[in-house]
């Protein structure tokens, strides 16, 4: 297995498992055996556990910001149908998993800024993109009448999400997903044709 290979199985498994069993609870050795990798190349590619978080955290969040550049980005779709869009895309994975997993940045968020300004850090990061993409599709859904708030309401909405990625792991159960939605379908209807 080449070198880059290897540190790519390294960092999709870390993510993968970070995921499933949490941070504090997986151990290097843990990864390197899950990724079918010698604990020794393990520590060839990563000086220590946070830097293999980082990898893992970098990993996910490209894979989930493509799937907002898909989605909520998506210039054939209006404005409101991209934010339907991505929820739809992330409520079928969170149903293939059984509803056991919520979003792995949510939950290093919950569990990391304490011990580790590295990875606190990043995941500001990876919030701020997060929140972003929303207010900039929000921003379109407003034009014109948001009043300046495009940027307030971006960022309530992904904490509202971010929320409901909590409760959907904790209920292992589509309910707070779908009460999200009622709740911004409430708040942000479609617009009638011509309005």
């Amino acid at each position: 297995m080449g070198k880059d290979t290897q540190r790519g199985r390294l960092v999709a498994t870390a993510a993968e498992v970070f995921h499933a069993r949490g941070y504090a609870a997986t151990g290097v050795r843990e990864v390197a055996g899950e990724a079918g990798v010698p604990h020794g190349s393990l520590t060839n590619h990563f000086r220590s556990k946070e830097a293999l978080g980082l990898a893992a955290l970098d990993h996910y969040a490209e894979r989930l910001e493509a799937t907002m550049a898909a989605t909520l980005a998506n210039p054939d779709l209006a404005p409101r149908e991209r934010l339907e869009a991505y929820f739809d895309r992330i409520e079928a994975l969170l149903d293939d998993g059984g509803f056991r997993r919520g979003c792995l940045v949510v939950d290093l968020a919950a569990e990391i800024p304490p011990h580790s300004e590295a990875i606190r850090i990043r995941l500001a990061e990876v919030m701020s993109r997060q929140s972003g993409a929303f207010e900039e599709v929000l921003a379109a859904m407003l034009a014109g009448r948001d009043g300046g708030r495009a940027g307030d309401l971006g960022a309530f909405l992904m904490a509202a999400w971010q929320g409901t990625m909590l409760r959907v792991k904790v209920e292992r159960s589509a309910q707070p997903l779908r009460r999200f939605r009622r709740v911004l379908a409430r708040e942000y209807p479609p617009r009638a044709a011509g309005a």
